[in-house]
């Protein structure tokens, strides 16, 4: 399974991530975590800091394309209604392409990340989208083996979505406080989700009374939620398990699991054939 998460900036999105990858740890899953963001919060929260990649995803696009035989000259839209097979990466074994990219932190979490600003993007060049587009063909394209998940932590805002890369997820987790701007940026980006057909669930984060879950709840209406209690702890220690999200993450992993179907190949071929 592939999930990802998505959310306002400063509403808790790498943080819920992180301490999800840390749940998943501490239940037997082995992990891939990749970071999107290219603040690498993610990253760094499970490393703590420590620099632990030599290649990034932001400067793999010949890598990606000569893996699958492609014409650099060719749109990722062009080279995936290419492909002639469903599953082209895998994590067992790694194939070629992930092995380049993937590093080891733990037994069971292994690591991939967009990577700094590079001299395209801050030349004006290209995007700073252009980091993670080989995402657009990586996640449709990878094989998942039972008790392995990847977790992805996408981009602040609305942008997480519009970089096209959700369809490649089984499920996207939309993480929002109690405050208007952060329900707002919610419902833009799970408006932005039905766009691409992904299914989505929402977490409501940093809650502190019955108060902040009925004002999400307003906010938010007709969406599946799961509720995440106020933690300092994540704040000052982000690289640490706090207990207090046991039974929440445990509610939002089994609501994944009931209602998980493999259709990010599908949903991806439908975005690029229309």
């Amino acid at each position: 399974m592939i999930i990802g998460f998505l959310g306002k900036g400063g509403s808790g999105k790498s943080s819920t991530a992180t301490q999800f990858a840390l749940w998943l740890e501490k239940e037997g899953y082995s992990l891939l975590a990749i970071d999107a963001d290219h603040n690498m919060d993610f990253l760094y929260n499970l490393t703590q800091g420590k620099e632990v990649l030599s290649h990034f995803l932001g400067s793999s696009g010949f890598d990606i394309e000569d893996f699958l035989d492609a014409d650099h000259s060719k749109k990722y839209k062009e080279i995936f209604l290419e492909t002639k097979s469903k599953h082209k990466f895998s994590l067992l074994p790694l194939d070629s392409f992930s092995e380049k990219y993937i590093s080891s932190i733990r037994k069971n979490i292994r690591v991939m990340a967009a990577g700094p600003q590079t001299d395209e993007v801050i030349g004006g060049k290209v995007c700073s989208h252009n980091l993670t587009s080989v995402l657009k063909l990586y996640l449709p394209l990878l094989q998942v083996p039972d008790k392995h998940i990847v977790v992805v932590d996408e981009k602040a805002g609305a942008d997480g979505v519009t970089t096209g890369i959700v369809t490649g997820l089984d499920y996207a987790i939309v993480v929002c406080e109690p405050s208007l701007h952060s329900t707002k940026t919610a419902r833009q980006i799970l408006s932005l989700l039905e766009k691409y057909n992904t299914p989505k669930v929402v977490v409501g984060n940093k809650i502190t009374s019955p108060e902040d879950m009925d004002f999400i709840s307003q906010e938010i209406p007709d969406e599946a939620i799961i509720f995440i209690p106020a933690s300092s702890g994540v704040r000052t220690k982000p690289s640490e398990y706090d207990p207090q999200y046991e039974e929440a993450l445990q509610n939002l992993f089994q609501y994944l699991l009931e209602n998980y179907e493999d259709k990010r190949y599908e949903r991806t071929l439908e975005k690029f054939s229309s």
